[in-house]
């Protein structure tokens, strides 16, 4: 998408129609075969055809779909057909965020800038040759701890630590068993296939595949099924669990207990004066009568991160007038250094004073010190 968002902002398209083709590009993208994007494709182009823009910004936006996305070569790269593993049994699949291209954004980031083979060696494997003078200890090496051996270690300890859950995939599983408490979903005729109340509109509902994590909401249709899904799965994945289970009020107080915690954590980062004390300190059934009314009342904004705001602002094809910059959660701002007491003699420099003047004041300055 950022490929994406760069053409759009290159070719000035007005503000207000990024959001729509953005998506109708994304719908295109969630295709699960070659043959639906190609059917896509199409209602793409009348799509765009309909918006009030000029006839070659309409022509440049369909000739970059079909020559750069839908084509024979990209295709699979583009849509989701591409990533669908043929052994349903494998969870986590490879994606552009996993371990590897975290060390690769390192290296990057902290050793960035022109380099010899030679010096991107020496740091990689902790080998440096001393050859900085010509003395009789030239040609020796010195070993140190490289990046090799940091990222081995950090590989370890992963291995060994418990499975972590990202905060991002954590707010939609806690959404998730909210929306299943208040009772939004609904079984259908057909296995694997729910619906979820929407909040906002108690009139519509969102169709859900949990199976194959598939859904209407604007959440699929941007972020797609394959690292997390959507919360409205994780909504109907906690209904049908809840349907095999003997004690159904026994399951619903335990997911309760794990909302309330979650909310819990999310007090614990704030100021006292900031912390929902009903929240904070009471007991289950208080806290969770409080997020009833709070969610009422604010909607999913309850869900958003305090400790990292600038995570709920994550968005390519926001305008630049409207840039977001992280806050310091309350906290007093930092000075970066420690303030420098004025200097006497230049003090005196700055005034309208005779050349003469200036060196017999500096004298008596020096002479007191």
């Amino acid at each position: 998408m950022q490929t994406f968002g760069e053409n759009l902002n290159n070719w000035k398209v007005p503000w207000p129609l990024r959001y729509p083709i953005a998506l109708a590009f994304k719908i295109v993208g969630r295709s699960r075969s070659i043959e639906l994007a190609k059917e896509l494709g199409p209602l793409y182009s009348e799509f765009i055809n309909l918006l009030d823009i000029t006839q070659e910004l309409k022509n440049k936006l369909v000739k970059d779909l079909y020559n750069n996305w839908i084509c024979n070569k990209w295709i699979l790269s583009f849509i989701d057909a591409g990533r669908i593993l043929e052994n349903p049994s494998i969870m986590h699949i490879m994606t552009t965020n996993n371990y590897t291209e975290r060390l690769n954004r390192t290296i990057e980031s902290q050793y960035s800038g022109t380099r010899t083979v030679v010096n991107f060696i020496e740091r990689l494997y902790g080998i440096q040759l001393l050859r900085e003078n010509l003395t009789d200890k030239c040609s020796n090496l010195r070993f140190e701890a490289g990046l090799a051996t940091i990222f081995d270690m950090q590989t370890i300890e992963q291995e060994s630590q418990a499975m972590h859950i990202a905060s991002d995939k954590l707010r939609r599983i806690n959404h998730g068993r909210l929306l299943f408490l208040l009772d939004y979903v609904k079984c259908t005729d057909i296995d694997d296939y729910f619906y979820i109340l929407d909040y906002l509109e108690h009139y519509e509902y969102y169709l859900i595949n949990i199976k194959t994590g598939e859904c209407t909401c604007f959440d699929y249709v941007w972020n797609g099924p394959f690292r997390d899904v959507c919360k409205h799965c994780h909504a109907a994945s906690i209904f049908k669990e809840s349907i095999g289970v003997s004690d159904l009020l026994l399951f619903k107080q335990e997911v309760k207990k794990e909302l309330v915690q979650y909310f819990k954590n999310k007090q614990r980062v704030l100021p006292t004066e900031s912390k929902n004390l009903v929240i904070y300190n009471g007991d289950v059934e208080a806290a969770y009568s409080e997020i009833i009314d709070l969610y009422k009342t604010h909607g999913i904004s309850i869900f958003k991160s305090y400790s990292r705001p600038n995570e709920n602002n994550k968005d390519p094809f926001q305008p630049v007038e409207l840039d977001y910059h992280k806050g310091n959660n309350g906290a007093p701002p930092k000075s970066s250094a420690k303030p420098r007491k004025p200097n006497r003699i230049l003090k005196t420099t700055e005034r309208n004073i005779p050349p003469s003047e200036q060196t017999r004041s500096t004298k008596r300055i020096r002479k007191k010190y």
